[in-house]
């Protein structure tokens, strides 16, 4: 999932109408929906603006980890986990 879905999710989540997020952003629904194909990205300013808006982190809308998240992997097999801390 890139940055542009995980944007979007949250949204949807959080009943948030995209018309309005763009107004906020100070762009247009078309961009936003760019981010979310793939076609561009959010500049680092828009991403900080965007987590502060979202309450979420920059990690998570960037790398879709959560701060609580804690990547491990198995000494034994070297297959990785995400470990959610609540």
């Amino acid at each position: 999932m890139n940055i542009g879905e995980r944007i979007i999710n949250i949204l949807i989540e959080k009943n948030i109408i995209l018309t309005d997020f763009a107004s906020l952003l100070g762009v247009y629904e078309e961009i936003i929906i760019e981010w979310k194909y793939g076609i561009k990205v959010p500049t680092l300013s828009q991403v900080v603006k965007i987590s502060e808006y979202l309450n979420v982190s920059t990690d998570y809308l960037m790398k879709g980890e959560r701060l609580n998240d804690v990547n491990i992997k198995c000494p034994l097999c070297g297959k990785k986990y995400i470990l959610k801390i609540k």
